[in-house]
């Protein structure tokens, strides 16, 4: 019985770290990679900024600092910041550089 629960608590555990939140962030969220997003600029319309390292608990702090990097450099590379879809942020998890994008 006992070895049953383990392996139903581990169950419960790893498909928690594998889903996601209503704002599509994945519990298993290690950062955000940025791009920016210039139409004006193609064929170089895309940027990749960096990365911001964070788990789930820390995604609020993550989410800022990602947020401050973008707008940070697309001004300095003249990207029209007029709008916010001057910017991506993907959601990093071990298994993917793009998990699913945010605002």
């Amino acid at each position: 019985m006992r070895g049953l629960f383990s392996v139903t608590v581990s169950a419960i555990l790893l498909l928690g770290c594998l889903g996601q939140d209503r704002e599509s962030i994945p519990y298993g969220l290690t950062g955000f990679r940025i791009y920016l997003y210039d139409r004006s600029k193609a064929p170089d319309a895309d940027y990749l900024v960096g990365t911001i390292h964070c788990n789930y608990r820390e995604r609020d702090r993550g989410l800022a600092e990602a947020r401050q990097l973008a707008k940070t450099t697309a001004t300095r590379l003249g990207f029209d910041t007029g709008t916010d879809r001057y910017y991506i942020l993907c959601t990093v998890t071990s298994d993917s550089d793009c998990a699913t994008k945010v605002r």
